[in-house]
């Protein structure tokens, strides 16, 4: 039991950390840094939190629920009650194995974990320096990767926001 690493090196190359945990209360942990097959330039820097870029879009989904209610003072018309909310994001794209954003998702994915999502939209003008900015705690819900044989990899995410989310509306220059 304990925490168990193994740090490898090559000259001229970065390294890349994956860190794989056991279940809650078994007391095992495991963390392995190996080197990367390529160099990095010395000039790079590594933007955090990671982006999932190479998406052919982004569909913000809002969903309200209701309930039907009676009353005695609508001469038998319908009425509705608002009951709950969600909010859901799906983003497809295409694969890419450099793709930090998205191979964090697909960790989190497998870990069953919560990761925070900002979607932000271009400025509605140039009146303004963003847009409208959604962002909040959300569940991977759906990965697929669809292989077309005329057609590029997919990369597929779909989120499940947990929860409220937090709206900031667009800045003015």
């Amino acid at each position: 039991m304990g925490t168990k690493s193994k740090i490898e090196r090559q000259p001229t190359q970065g390294y890349t950390t994956r860190a794989d945990a056991t279940p809650a209360g078994s007391g095992n942990t495991s963390i392995t840094v190996a080197a990367l097959a390529e160099a990095i330039p010395s000039t790079s820097t590594a933007a955090f939190p990671s982006e999932v870029y190479d998406r052919s879009a982004v569909d913000l989904d809002r969903k309200f629920a209701t309930k039907d209610v009676t009353t005695l003072n609508t001469d038998g018309e319908k009425q509705v009650k608002s009951t709950t909310k969600s909010s859901s994001l799906k983003a497809p794209g295409h694969w890419y194995w450099k793709n930090a954003g998205a191979r964090i998702c697909e960790a989190a994915a497998e870990a069953r974990q919560s990761i925070w999502v900002t979607l932000e939209y271009e400025p509605p003008s140039e009146a303004y320096s963003k847009g409208e900015i959604i962002s909040g705690k959300a569940i991977i819900v759906d990965l697929p990767k669809p292989s077309p044989a005329d057609g590029f990899v997919g990369n597929d995410i779909s989120f499940e926001f947990s929860g409220a989310t937090t709206t900031t509306p667009p800045v003015p220059v």
